[in-house]
């Protein structure tokens, strides 16, 4: 793939990114694990549908201002 147009706003941030998958997925995108692919289907599998729903915590909510701010610049969902 050359380009692909993605909504930036419902992009996790880097940094709570599950590090396996993340790691799985760097092996595909650049290439360093010949069986990388079959390691990411695998994985993909593993979290079919008895995966865990992300509960949003609401706690920030009662955080000074500046710190709200903070979490809705990076946290946007």
């Amino acid at each position: 793939m050359d380009m692909g147009i993605v909504n930036a706003g419902n992009l996790p941030v880097y940094d709570d990114i599950n590090p396996t998958l993340l790691q799985l997925c760097e092996n595909v995108i650049w290439n360093k694990d010949p069986d990388g692919t079959e390691k990411l289907l695998a994985y993909a599998q593993t979290l079919g549908k008895g995966a865990k729903k992300v509960i949003e915590n609401d706690e920030w909510r009662k955080l000074p201002v500046e710190h709200r701010l903070e979490h809705a610049l990076v946290k946007v969902s």
